[in-house]
């Protein structure tokens, strides 16, 4: 089973006395897929998410990123 959580977060802003409310969602990855995702530990992903049928489809694939030139 995989479930979605919801974390809120208040902040003060930098020099001013307003707040900033931010809104985070994670996805728990079962244990039994930990060796499927490690390879992608620690990477910038791309995401592409749809519903299909009821269903949520989370696609995640490496970015491709330019060589970087040597300067």
């Amino acid at each position: 089973m995989v479930r979605i959580h919801e974390r809120k977060t208040k902040r003060p802003c930098k020099n001013s006395k307003s707040i900033s409310h931010n809104v985070r969602q994670n996805v728990c990855i079962t244990k039994k897929n930990h060796s499927l995702t490690k390879p992608f530990l620690e990477q910038d992903l791309d995401e592409a998410v749809t519903v299909e049928n009821g269903s949520l489809i989370i696609k995640l694939t490496p970015m491709i990123r330019p060589p970087q030139s040597k300067k």
